[in-house]
């Protein structure tokens, strides 16, 4: 047969205990977190793509197309490439393409109707 069990003091109580021996305390005092040097400013525009067209103004606009429309229209991102800069994305020419119809529209009604719709 097993002697009973003592107990097990909690975790408040045996802080209690310990109170008065040489132990160091349960929780130290946290040290002050350590000085983080000012970041450097940022320098001006690194180039790359830029942000999300239109700002807070932009609808999102879910399009469709078909596999040599897109095709197309990448062999046209890829001719638009410059170096030192990223490669155009299929999207960048849909919205070059719509900001270029918003200047002409008379190009782009002419247009339109020359695809047949």
């Amino acid at each position: 047969m097993n002697p009973p069990r003592t107990p097990k003091p909690s975790g408040a109580a045996l802080a209690a205990a310990l109170a008065g021996t040489g132990f160091p305390k349960a929780a130290p005092e946290p040290a002050a977190p350590p000085v983080q040097p000012d970041p450097l400013p940022k320098a001006g525009a690194k180039g790359g793509r830029p942000s999300k067209s239109g700002g807070g103004e932009a609808i999102p606009v879910n399009l469709r197309l078909a596999l040599d429309d897109h095709a197309a229209l990448a062999r046209i991102a890829a001719e638009m490439h410059t170096p030192g800069r990223p490669m155009p994305t299929v999207q960048d020419v849909v919205r070059a393409l719509v900001r270029g119809a918003l200047a002409d529209q008379d190009a782009l009604r002419r247009l339109v109707r020359q695809g047949g719709i």
